[in-house]
């Protein structure tokens, strides 16, 4: 195995150590570093170091490692790079009101696609199907599947 593969290996292994993952996310190697950036064991303090990387795709990676804090999320979603905006606003598990500030982005792509993940995060019942009062046994999805 050549050293990259293995530097690359390490860097999203779980059991690596917090030392070594520092010393990753310095390599010269990006995919090495947005490896480091996507690893669920990498602190907090280091996602904050790799969200100012150069390349962009280390960036989208930081925004997609489930352990980001939100004010981490937040910066990266005024991100220059629109590419590591549409990843956020692609996340559904992205904090609403940051959805919110993506749906009103500049670059068409990235308005329309928070757009698109917060309609799926709040579907709006169909026409044809009313939401249940207080009291009523159903609500509107049971509706839904009964309907024809």
């Amino acid at each position: 195995m050549d050293w990259i593969h293995k530097k690359y290996i390490t860097a999203g292994h779980p059991e690596t150590t917090i030392e070594q993952l520092w010393e990753l996310a310095a390599d010269e190697v990006d995919n090495v570093r947005r490896r480091v950036a996507e690893n669920p064991s990498s602190p907090v303090e280091l996602l904050h170091t790799l969200a100012r990387d150069e390349n962009p795709e280390v960036r989208m990676a930081v925004a997609e490692n489930p352990n980001t804090p939100g004010v981490l999320l937040s910066q990266l979603a005024a991100d220059e790079h629109a590419d590591v905006r549409y990843s956020l606003a692609e996340n559904p598990n992205l904090p609403e009101e940051i959805l919110q500030k993506l749906a009103e982005d500049t670059n068409p792509y990235v308005s329309h696609r928070a757009q698109r993940t917060l309609r799926i995060l709040n579907p709006i019942a169909p026409a044809h199907l009313k939401p249940a009062r207080a009291g009523e046994k159903d609500s509107w999805r049971q509706q839904r599947r009964s309907a024809p």
